[in-house]
């Protein structure tokens, strides 16, 4: 899948290095056999790597970006149901 389609299926005020460090990480749990996971692991996993290993202090992640994010990857990796959500209250209005 080209760059230009992973940044087309970003969640809305997510940042691109985010969605891509998410993708990359969650990519690597389905690999390892696992089909259901927690978002919020993985991205402690991404700000862990980026603030301790990397020494990127500045770096951001939002926790509000969660469910955006899972469902988003879960559209862009036809893989429903490996990450939990609950119901989107805009969808129920």
């Amino acid at each position: 899948m080209s760059q230009l389609s992973l940044f087309t299926h970003c969640p809305q005020g997510v940042p691109e290095d985010v969605w891509n460090l998410f993708i990359r990480e969650a990519d690597k749990v389905r690999a390892s056999g696992r089909d259901h996971y927690g978002a919020r692991t993985i991205l402690e996993v991404i700000r862990h790597n980026q603030v301790i290993d990397a020494g990127n202090r500045d770096f951001i992640i939002n926790n509000n970006w969660q469910a955006a994010i899972a469902r988003a990857y879960m559209k862009l990796r036809n893989c429903p149901g490996f990450f939990e959500t609950r119901g989107n209250h805009s969808e129920a209005a």
